[in-house]
This record gives C-alpha cells, sequence and structure tokens, in this order.
C-alpha cells in the first residue's frame, strides 16, 4: 500500500507542475501589453521633441539668415530671395528686404532712431526677426533674435 500512495502522491505532483495556469498566462500576457503600449508612447513623445528641435533649428537658422542679409548694407542683395529683385540695400530701406521664411512664418520689426527730429538722418536701426512655427500636434514655438545697425559699425548683436 505505500508503494502505491507514494506512485499516486508522485502522479498529483507530475500533473500540477506540467505548466502555466490560466491566471498566470493572463497576468504575462497583460504586463507585456502595458510594457508594450509604455514602448509606442515614449517612441511617439521622442518623436514629437524630436521635430520639435528640428523646427527650432530651422527657425534659428532663417533669424540668422534674416540678419546676415542685413550685414551688405551699402551693396546689391537678392531680396525676397529671387535674383530679380536685386537692389542696393541701404540703412532706409532695410526692412523692405525680406528672406522667404516658408514654410514657418517671419516677422520682423525695425525700429529707426535719427539723429534729431529735423535732420532725417537715421543713425541706427534696432531689429528684431521673430520666426514662429507649430508642430504636428498643434504646438507653437517662436525664436527671436535681436540685432542693430549703425551707419558708422557693422550689424551688432
Amino acid at each position: 500500500m505505500t508503494s502505491e500512495m507514494t506512485s499516486r502522491t508522485f502522479v498529483m505532483k507530475s500533473r500540477k507542475q506540467q505548466g502555466f495556469s490560466l491566471i498566470e498566462v493572463l497576468v504575462s500576457v497583460l504586463v507585456i501589453s502595458f510594457s508594450l503600449v509604455a514602448i509606442l508612447k515614449l517612441q511617439s513623445y521622442v518623436e514629437l521633441k524630436s521635430e520639435q528641435a528640428d523646427l527650432q533649428i530651422q527657425a534659428v537658422r532663417k533669424a540668422e539668415q534674416q540678419l546676415m542679409l542685413w550685414q551688405n548694407v551699402g551693396a546689391e542683395v537678392d531680396c525676397h530671395g529671387s535674383f530679380s529683385t536685386k537692389k542696393e540695400l541701404t540703412l532706409a530701406n532695410l526692412e523692405t528686404c525680406l528672406i522667404d521664411f516658408s514654410p514657418l512664418k517671419g516677422k520682423v520689426e525695425v525700429e529707426t532712431v535719427k539723429t534729431g527730429p529735423t535732420s532725417g538722418v537715421i543713425l541706427f536701426k534696432k531689429m528684431k526677426v521673430t520666426v514662429q512655427w507649430e508642430d504636428r500636434e498643434g504646438q507653437s514655438g517662436s525664436v527671436v533674435l535681436l540685432g542693430g545697425y549703425s551707419a558708422y559699425s557693422p550689424l551688432l548683436m
């Protein structure tokens, strides 16, 4: 009898250890599912931040390009990105010479400082270039670069 009980006990033990229970499988599937969802969300977040960084770099380049164009006061420059609009750049027409900001939005503000109320001589121009963008999720951002140009010195930043 003891050998028969021993074999039954062995058979019962071996049946319990043959695989995983349904609960264990469901819990593991749930854990793996949550992990995959978290990884996908992280990948989406990283991609969005990468796009925002790329847009910011583009905006800085456009603003720098505008300020560098204004460094050419006294020379014939290509305004509006077209060779047909070459004109001599002076302090008087500085704000009319703009680059093409597309696909971003650019805004230029120029403040003129004159020597006196009646002289009409332009002494200094303060320049503010603002470039704005909107990412695919509708979040907007902007970059602002300031500069100045005097008749007596090159572009100051």
